[in-house]
């Protein structure tokens, strides 16, 4: 087995540029912030398509304010960002037991206390199929 080429990091308010700039290259636009977005589902279509300064700005806050809605694994290759995993507490991500095919499911009932929910991952374009994920 070959060893890797990165190392795994919780993530930061230090790691905030270079996961601008992960998001920058996947050419993602939500920058890991639809699970807090409140509107309808055409109103984050629309932000993500033209005002994605918006989610990018509050990424950058919630890391530099070690909010619980920015919570995760940042895969670094020294200091750039080639990976990003939203590891939150289920408390922080209240849209996605809402949703439509998980509501009724008996599993997500019940006390959430300590319970933590992976709400994205995202590798860069260039680093997928090696293991990154």
């Amino acid at each position: 087995m070959t060893e890797l080429s990165f190392r795994a990091v919780a993530a930061g308010p230090e790691h905030g540029p270079s996961l601008v700039q992960l998001f920058v290259r996947a050419e993602v636009h939500c920058y890991c912030r639809y699970w807090h977005f409140t509107g309808t589902s055409n109103a984050w279509l629309d932000r993500t398509a033209h005002h994605p300064d918006d989610n990018r700005g509050e990424m950058l806050r919630a890391l530099a304010s070690h909010s619980d809605e920015m919570s995760g694994v940042v895969a670094l290759e020294g200091e750039r960002a080639i990976g990003w995993m939203k590891v939150a507490p289920a408390a922080a991500v209240p849209k996605l037991y809402a949703q439509r095919l998980y509501r009724r499911l008996p599993c997500f009932d019940g006390e959430r206390e300590g319970v933590f929910a992976i709400g994205c991952v995202l590798v860069d374009p260039a680093r997928r199929r090696s293991r990154v994920a």
